[in-house]
């Protein structure tokens, strides 16, 4: 059996790499992690004191009274209409108040979705944010979506970030890695 040596390297397997980015805007509490620290999946990584974040419980807010208010809307339409269609039957209405009725309760069941819709993403975004609508506070928390080591630190205590494409932290399993060689072209079909 032919042999070829060539050198190589030791690489991440991107399947096992975090690029951790902030979610929004804002200054940076804390940063409780150093490069090469290891950390487990879920652990908070850095604080960030945000004004999107008290905007965002806001948001969540408006969404579930609209929600409220859309129900509340839907009920009372479709009250509306039982006691037309009940009104029509012993003939004490036209049947133009009946389609007028059941146009009402289709709308207000546009207006339920459409806030449910609502309500469910800005709930979304405060999970997204790690906020708890009941608890309010302008602190955002950066988790670490998988277990690893340190590998980079991009932020520091006090700054304000503004970027949230860069990555603040990166993490990387070891546990798995790849070795990578170029191998010359004429010696590839060994």
């Amino acid at each position: 059996e032919a042999q070829v040596v060539v050198p190589g390297r030791i690489v991440l397997d991107p399947r096992r790499v975090a690029r951790v980015s902030l979610p929004v805007p804002g200054r940076v509490d804390q940063v409780l992690v150093q490069m090469g620290d290891t950390v487990r999946a879920g652990q908070t990584l850095l604080t960030l004191d945000s004004p999107e974040a008290e905007t965002a419980v806001a948001e969540c807010r408006v969404a579930t009274a609209s929600l409220g208010q859309a129900t509340a809307i839907l009920r009372r339409a479709q009250a509306d209409l039982e006691r037309v269609r009940d009104l029509f039957e012993h003939k004490a209405v036209a049947r133009k108040e009946v389609l007028v009725a059941e146009a009402d309760v289709a709308q207000a069941q546009g207006s339920q979705v459409q806030a449910e819709a609502a309500c469910a993403q800005a709930e979304r975004r405060l999970e997204i944010l790690g906020i708890d609508a009941d608890k309010p506070r302008r602190q955002v928390v950066l988790r670490a979506p998988l277990s690893g080591k340190v590998l980079e630190v991009a932020a520091t205590a006090g700054e304000y970030r503004n970027d949230t494409t860069g990555p603040v932290v990166t993490i990387a399993d070891l546990s798995i890695v790849l070795v990578s060689s170029d191998v010359p072209e004429r010696d590839i079909r060994l």
